[in-house]
């Protein structure tokens, strides 16, 4: 385990003083290997929970404790309930039979998550000490892991719609199987994500490129049993508001939301659209019917079938904001 001293000054020596990945990995005795992961990663690689902590014992009294905690603002701070209150209102009133710690863990970590920070956007130039985090933001509901340079510009100026005729995701079906679904409208349509775009220069070869990103938001009820995110897609009726720059204080942010999944199917594929030299309309095909395989759009809209991970390019965007 790397301490974060060694982290920074490995990436400053790269990204700041500009020296070769051969010789930072020589002073610092490291492998260029190590090096290469430390240039890779905003903050040291390690574990990261995908999945929300489940609380078996505490799940069918969470609803309490919100409740309590969420009168809770509406008090003065002393009088506000502590979480060995909590648990003892829990036992006493509703029969709660479970420890201590799991309430004690769960009021901290609403209490953490319901605190609002301010961090400013713009810094004077010069040097001070720096530590990498994590930290989960919450914007107008939408939340996101941040770990890396904000969007901040790219969201007031350089938005953009990624149109698509459906997307592929894998659901577990045992310890060691995944089965892939093609997911898309129910009427067939084309639909757009929500996307931010970016112009920069390769250090490396010199190329100017264009690329972008796809914002994502939690899951609707449909994309839920196979992935904790879904791509944020926008409905028709506001891809103008999207992709209009605006006012920077009043960015349409609520758009940043699941979409009603009444309006989306999906079906099993083959695991053939797993390998990406694999480029075929039979690829979106159904593999079977079943409870997920109801209302398939006619599939004469995908003759030009996309395999997953295969490299997309500005050309495939619509661009409007920003220059």
């Amino acid at each position: 385990m790397f301490q974060v001293e060694i982290y920074g000054r490995v990436r400053r020596a790269v990204r700041v003083e500009g020296r070769s990945q051969r010789a930072v990995a020589r002073e610092f005795g490291l492998s260029r290997e190590t090096v290469r992961k430390m240039l890779q990663y905003a903050v040291p690689p390690g574990y990261q929970r995908q999945q929300p902590i489940k609380r078996p014992k505490l799940g069918p009294w969470l609803g309490v404790i919100d409740a309590i905690l969420e009168d809770d603002k509406l008090r003065p701070v002393k009088q506000r309930h502590t979480a060995k209150r909590i648990f003892e209102r829990l036992r006493e009133e509703h029969g709660f039979t479970g420890g201590y710690t799991i309430v004690k863990d769960y009021v901290r970590s609403a209490e953490l998550h319901s605190q609002e920070m301010f961090i400013p956007l713009t810094h004077a130039p010069g040097e001070a000490p720096a530590d990498f985090g994590e930290a989960l933001v919450v914007v107008a509901g939408v939340e996101t892991i941040t770990t890396s340079p904000t969007y901040r510009e790219a969201m007031k100026l350089r938005r953009c719609l990624v149109p698509a005729d459906f997307i592929y995701e894998w659901q577990k079906a045992d310890v060691k199987t995944k089965q892939p679904y093609a997911i898309g409208m129910k009427d067939g349509s084309l639909f757009a994500f929500a996307g931010l775009w970016e112009r920069w220069t390769d250090k490396t070869t010199g190329q100017a490129l264009q690329t972008y990103t796809v914002i994502t938001t939690d899951p609707n009820e449909l994309m839920a049993s196979m992935h904790n995110r879904m791509p944020v897609i926008v409905a028709p009726k506001d891809y103008e508001r999207w992709l209009e720059p605006g006012e920077p204080s009043r960015l349409p942010v609520d758009l940043l939301r699941p979409y009603p999944a009444e309006l989306m199917t999906a079906w099993k594929v083959s695991s053939a659209v797993g390998n990406v030299r694999n480029n075929s309309p039979e690829l979106c095909q159904p593999l079977q019917t079943g409870a997920f395989a109801q209302n398939i759009p006619a599939l004469d809209v995908f003759a030009g079938c996309i395999p997953p991970r295969r490299r997309l390019t500005a050309e495939h965007t619509i661009f409007s904001t920003g220059r």
